[in-house]
C-alpha cells in the first residue's frame, strides 16, 4: 500500500510542481557543433561564402552540386584529391579533411569525403560523406545549365561536456489530509563535472546551382540536414529517488496510510542511456547564394564576389527564423594566384536553448587568404579570429 502511495505521489508531484524533466544531458548540443566549420579552405578564407561558387569535393558542405557543375566546368575527365588542416576556436587541436572526386562525363561526378574534427583527447568527431552530383538540365538560349547534388554523410562523436547544473532534494510536508502540499526545495543533492556523448548520424542534404542565371551570376541553393536520424548514447542521465520520512494513519475504517512528510531527490545516473530520434525540424537549414564575376583592369583581373543568405529554423513553426549573411571577395591575378577576403555575421556554432528564444547568436566573422594554381596543382591558405588552415588539391 504505502509503495502504491509514493508511486502516485511522485508522479503527482513531479507535474503538479514542474521538477526538472528526467533523461539524457543535451549540453552542448551535438546536432549544430560542425554546421558551420567548412572543410573547404578557399571558402572559410571568404567567411564561408560559397553557395553558387563551383569547386571540389570540399565545397559538399556549402552546396552538394558543386562538384560536378565545376568538372564541368574544366571539360576534361579526372579526379581530384583534396587535403588539408586547420584549427579554429572549436575545433583547436585538428580539422583534417581528406577526400576524392571522380568525373565520370555524362553521367556525372562521384566523391567520398572524410574529415577529423577534435578539440582535445575527449571531445572528437569523425565524419563520412558520399557525394554524388550531376546536370540536370542543360544550357537553354537564355539560361545556363542546371546541377543538382546529394550528400548522403555519416558522423560519429565522442564528446565529454562539463559543469552540469546542480540537482536538488524537494521536500513535500501537509499538516492534515485536507491540507494543501508545501514544497521545500533542499541543497544541492548530488553534483557531477562531466558527462560523455557518444553518437552516431545518418544525414542526407540536397542541392542545386545555376551556371549563368544572368550576365556573369550564378546561382546556389542547398537545403542542409534535409532528413537525418541519429542514434545517441550519453552519461549520466538525471533520475530521481522517492523516499517517506514519516506517515500518519488517518484512515481506521479503510486501514490505509496519509503520507505527510516526503522527499524527491534528484541525482545524476552514471550510465549511459540510449535514445534516438529524427533530427528536429529547427535544425534543418536554408542557404541561397549568388556568385557575381566582374573584371577590371582591362581584363588583367578577374574577380569573384559571393554571397550568401542563410536561414535557420524556416521548416519548425515554433522556432524563430535566423538569418545570416556572408560575403566574399576573390581576385584572380597574372593567371595563376588568387587574393581573397570575407565578412560574416553568422554564428560558429549553436548550443542548447539558442533556438528556443529570442537570442541573437550571430557575431561578426572576418577573414582573408590567398591561393595558387599551376596545373595539375593548387593551394589554398585562409586566416580569421581564431582560425587557419591550408588546402592542397592535386588532379590526376
Amino acid at each position: 500500500m504505502r509503495t502504491m502511495v509514493l508511486f502516485f505521489l511522485s508522479c503527482a508531484s513531479t507535474a503538479l510542481f514542474a521538477q526538472e524533466d528526467t533523461g539524457i544531458i543535451r549540453d552542448p548540443d551535438l546536432v549544430m557543433l560542425t554546421r558551420f566549420v567548412t572543410a573547404d579552405v578557399r571558402s572559410e578564407a571568404l567567411a564561408g561564402a560559397g553557395c553558387a561558387l563551383f569547386g571540389g569535393i570540399t565545397t559538399a558542405h556549402i552546396n552538394p552540386a558543386l562538384p560536378n557543375a565545376f568538372n564541368k566546368q574544366q571539360k576534361i575527365r579526372h579526379c581530384m584529391v583534396n587535403t588539408g588542416y586547420s584549427r579554429d576556436s572549436l575545433f583547436t587541436s585538428h580539422n583534417v579533411p581528406a577526400g576524392i572526386s571522380c568525373y565520370l562525363g555524362e553521367p556525372g561526378t562521384i566523391g567520398i569525403l572524410f574529415r577529423y574534427l577534435k578539440q582535445d583527447d575527449q571531445r572528437r568527431i569523425h565524419e563520412g560523406v558520399f557525394n554524388y552530383s550531376g546536370r540536370m538540365f542543360d544550357k537553354s538560349i537564355d539560361q545556363g545549365a542546371v546541377d543538382f547534388g546529394i550528400n548522403l554523410r555519416y558522423e560519429r562523436l565522442e564528446w565529454q561536456t562539463f559543469d552540469h547544473d546542480s540537482l536538488y532534494r524537494y521536500t513535500y510536508r501537509k499538516t492534515s489530509i485536507d491540507s494543501p502540499w508545501t514544497v521545500t526545495r533542499g541543497a544541492a543533492s548530488d553534483e557531477t563535472e562531466w558527462g560523455k556523448t557518444r553518437a552516431q548520424r545518418l544525414i542526407f542534404d540536397l542541392g542545386f546551382v545555376q551556371k549563368g542565371i544572368a550576365d556573369r551570376l550564378d546561382f546556389g541553393l542547398t537545403f542542409h540536414d534535409l532528413l537525418g536520424y541519429s542514434w545517441i548514447r550519453q552519461k549520466p542521465h538525471i533520475g530521481n529517488k522517492v523516499e517517506e520520512l514519516d506517515s500518519t494513519l488517518v484512515d481506521t475504517i479503510n486501514n490505509g496510510y496519509q503520507i505527510t512528510h516526503y522527499t524527491d531527490s534528484l541525482y545524476y545516473v552514471h550510465e549511459y542511456k540510449k535514445s534516438e530520434e529524427w533530427i528536429p525540424s529547427k535544425y534543418k537549414r536554408l542557404t541561397v547564394g549568388i556568385a557575381y564575376h566582374p573584371s577590371i583592369s582591362q581584363n588583367n583581373v578577374q574577380l569573384s564576389i559571393p554571397a550568401d543568405l542563410g536561414f535557420i529554423g524556416l521548416f519548425d513553426k515554433e522556432t524563430q527564423t535566423r538569418f545570416t549573411l556572408r560575403v566574399g571577395v576573390e581576385a584572380n591575378f597574372l593567371e595563376n594566384y588568387y587574393l581573397r577576403f570575407g565578412f560574416a555575421r553568422a554564428p560558429r556554432v549553436i548550443y542548447t536553448g539558442d533556438l528556443d528564444g529570442e537570442k541573437n547568436m550571430n557575431t561578426n566573422i572576418f577573414t582573408g587568404g590567398g591561393g595558387l594554381r599551376l596545373h595539375p596543382f593548387s593551394a589554398d591558405i585562409s586566416i580569421g579570429k581564431d582560425s587557419w588552415g591550408v588546402g592542397i588539391g592535386i588532379v590526376l
